[in-house]
């Protein structure tokens, strides 16, 4: 048992709980246990942020996979600038350039201080070769 499911226990609804359950699940290779806490986070809670963390773990499902949180993520809350970003970033990690910089391009729409979005686009537009 990890420091988080007790935490859990309490509240299925700490997001962060569930974020470092993932991320220590994912660092130890409990691959299994790791794929049914991502569905078992989203059944628990079906929000924006839920979907959102789901998205984040890239790494551990693949593109298409995590590109499909992040879309139900937007689809819940498109007003989130977070998405946008996630969104983003798996474009431009799947050479899908255009694509990437329209979404960075989201994210100060809603929030103009929204650094990272402005960050990420401008390497994407000076360097697209590169992503």
């Amino acid at each position: 048992m990890l420091a988080q499911d007790k935490a859990i226990e309490r509240d299925p609804h700490l997001m962060r709980e569930w974020r470092g359950k993932l991320d220590k699940l994912r660092l130890l290779g409990r691959n299994n246990e790791l794929n049914r806490s991502f569905d078992e986070s989203v059944e628990v809670n079906p929000t924006s942020e839920g979907w959102l963390i789901r998205g984040i773990f890239v790494e551990a499902f693949g593109f298409d996979r995590a590109l499909k949180s992040v879309d139900k993520s937007l689809e819940l809350d498109p007003n989130s600038t977070n998405p946008w970003w996630y969104k983003g970033f798996i474009l431009g990690e799947k050479k899908e350039f255009n694509q990437s910089i329209q979404c960075f391009g989201e994210a100060p729409k809603i929030d103009p201080g929204y650094a990272d979005a402005w960050c990420y686009n401008d390497q994407l537009l000076k360097y697209p070769s590169k992503g």
